[in-house]
């Protein structure tokens, strides 16, 4: 009976979460130079293991920056709203999630894929201006060609079902179900650890600001709380009762106050700092006395 509940707890998650992973890909436009290298080497008489000189092939180049820019929003919106798994890169993501999220990616994705593009236009101009700026540095060899430029760069973004017991297509033992299921388990309570980690970090920063009467801080630092319990609903895979009242409790809180109102009025900013850090002594009960 013990270990038929284990599994239906495996089974739930399996129905509850989908497996997430985003490759992206591009070229940097960065080359070590070992001439240049051995230049500085010899000029300062030092060994070779001091460092190396890595040159930019394409200075100021504002096209390859953007695809930098755009690849950068796409691992922070990945990393936000998607909880740990293994170590294969995946990660999880709540199903209730999945259209909202899918189409924010698709729409970033887009973006990736036009900014590559300019940049494929651009290449050809961007690598003759780079040749008066890198003068003897200058190396054609180490540039791609042009109608091979754009395969460097990719993004995508693949789902896939979370395993299940039912899923072995061979017969295994009791015992490697078992520990199938036990893996599953502490996997999941791992990712739902690092959802409680976020919030508190970020809790526990708001309060620690405002409880230093002298200390300045950011609107942001509302706001963060605030971001922060918005995306709770689709992290909370476990559908965790606690994390939920969190939530709830910091929504109000940050709501009754305003950034500008607790820099003016010493004893709201007192009280507010008071009960943020009520919120993360309880969240640090929950998580093994975190402090």
């Amino acid at each position: 009976m013990k270990n038929q509940k284990k599994q239906n707890q495996a089974s739930s998650l399996s129905q509850r979460a989908l497996l997430v992973h985003v490759n992206i890909s591009q070229w940097t436009g960065r080359k070590t130079d070992k001439k240049a290298t051995d230049t500085v080497i010899k000029a300062h008489k030092t060994d070779a293991s001091a460092g190396s000189y890595t040159k930019r092939l394409l200075p100021g180049a504002k096209e390859l920056e953007a695809v930098s820019t755009i690849s950068t929003q796409i691992r922070k919106f990945f990393y936000e709203n998607t909880l740990p798994w293994m170590s294969d890169g995946s990660r999880i993501i709540s199903a209730k999630n999945h259209l909202k999220f899918s189409g924010e990616m698709r729409k970033l994705a887009a973006e990736f894929e036009t900014a590559a593009s300019d940049f494929e236009a651009a290449y050809p101009r961007l690598q003759n201006a780079s040749q008066k700026i890198l003068g003897n540095l200058y190396n054609a060899q180490e540039y791609p060609a042009h109608q091979e430029i754009r395969g460097k760069f990719k993004c995508e973004t693949n789902y896939l079902p979370l395993p299940d017991v039912s899923d072995f297509r061979v017969e295994v033992s009791e015992s490697e179900k078992r520990a199938f299921v036990e893996k599953i388990k502490e996997t999941e309570s791992a990712a739902m650890r690092s959802v409680w980690e976020r919030l508190h970090e970020v809790v526990k920063a708001a309060a620690e600001k405002l409880a230093s009467p002298d200390a300045i801080f950011r609107d942001s630092l509302l706001a963060n709380v605030s971001e922060m319990c918005s995306l709770l609903p689709a992290l909370n895979i476990s559908e965790d009762s606690k994390l939920e009242d969190a939530r709830k409790e910091l929504e109000k809180l940050v709501g009754v106050y305003s950034a500008d109102s607790l820099r003016a009025d010493k004893k709201q900013r007192k009280d507010a700092a008071k009960k943020l850090q009520d919120v993360t002594d309880k969240m640090g009960a929950f998580m093994g006395g975190k402090k």
